[in-house]
């Protein structure tokens, strides 16, 4: 047999998609709230997803900075 490993989707791809999904997530949360109940429904939401929104694009930049 041989000693070679399958290629799939590795480490860092995975955070680069779940950033991509959460963003684009965010953007269509905020979209909709704006669309449907104006500006205060998007400062609400800015103010729920907004910090975690940060964190995972820090991480994911972060990461991609240091390797």
């Amino acid at each position: 047999m041989s000693d070679m490993k399958p290629e799939g989707i590795k480490e860092e791809d995975w955070r680069g998609i779940l950033a991509v999904g959460f963003t684009a997530a965010f953007g269509a949360i905020s979209a909709i709230a704006l669309l449907l109940s104006g500006v205060p429904a998007l400062q609400t939401v800015a103010a729920v997803f907004g910090p975690m929104e940060g964190l995972i694009l820090g991480f994911y930049f972060g990461q991609k900075s240091k390797g």
